[in-house]
């Protein structure tokens, strides 16, 4: 993948969301062509009539929605889609960007439309598809060069249209970046608030006042006192009864 410091294109490696040509285009009324409006006013004027005569209207086949014309150019997978497609994907995952919804950026978004650049950008590869296709295919003869040259003007134009979406996944990686380093601010500002309590419970951890009723410390020296004092006790009434634990011997007058 090219990246922006070694001057090559990047759309060519960065121009499929999720394996998929996709071109998006900002949503726009077109205009209705005039047969259309013709079709509806002769249809409304025979529905009229036939409610006059009480009949019932012939079943009318519905028509095929008419594929999206980014759909179309997508479809073509073309240079001029192929850029396209890298446009709109760089806007969109521009958008998804923190750092461009960020206060540091206002000025920028304030200054910069990237869904216009988008939609001109797609509105040129349109135009392209179109020269395309109106071009036809190479003839035979004396026209087959100068078919050439037309079809090698519109690659042409094709590459040039891919530096502007190059300038879009440029914009979209630099606030990329932002991003990364703006999580990261967010984290040293965390571990900065976080580091005064820290301190404070190792010095009161380390360097504990001493409380009012001795704390445990003196609660355990108690202990080991009393314990001391005991084991002295059962000490002397060991040696105390130990005389008694055999049976006394006899007077000297009585022994043999």
């Amino acid at each position: 993948m090219g990246t922006a410091d070694d001057g090559a294109a990047l759309w060519p490696s960065r121009y499929l969301t999720d394996g998929r040509l996709v071109v998006v285009r900002s949503p726009r009324r077109a205009p209705v062509p005039r047969w259309s409006r013709l079709r509806e006013a002769v249809l409304r004027l025979d529905r009229a009539a036939r409610a006059r005569l009480r009949r019932r209207p012939p079943p009318t086949e519905a028509e095929p929605p008419a594929l999206p014309p980014e759909a179309a150019l997508a479809a073509w997978d073309t240079t001029e889609a192929r850029v396209a497609a890298a446009a709109s994907r760089a806007w969109a995952e521009t958008l998804r960007e923190p750092a461009w919804h960020s206060p540091f950026l206002a000025a920028n978004r304030a200054a910069f439309d990237g869904q216009a650049e988008v939609d001109r950008i797609v509105d040129l590869a349109m135009r392209i598809r179109d020269a395309r296709a109106a071009l036809g295919l190479r003839p035979a003869g004396p026209a087959a060069e100068y078919w050439d040259r037309q079809s090698a003007a519109l690659e042409a134009a094709a590459l040039r249209l891919g530096e502007r979406a190059d300038a879009l996944i440029r914009h979209r990686d630099q606030a990329a970046l932002l991003s990364a380093e703006l999580r990261q601010l967010a984290d040293l500002e965390r571990l900065e608030r976080s580091a005064a309590e820290i301190d404070g419970i190792t010095v009161e951890t380390a360097y504990a006042p001493a409380p009012a009723d001795g704390g445990p410390a003196a609660v355990a020296e108690e202990i080991a006192a009393v314990r001391t004092a005991v084991t002295e006790l059962v000490d002397l009434m060991t040696r105390t009864r130990a005389p008694l634990a055999e049976p006394p011997e006899p007077p000297r007058e009585q022994r043999g």
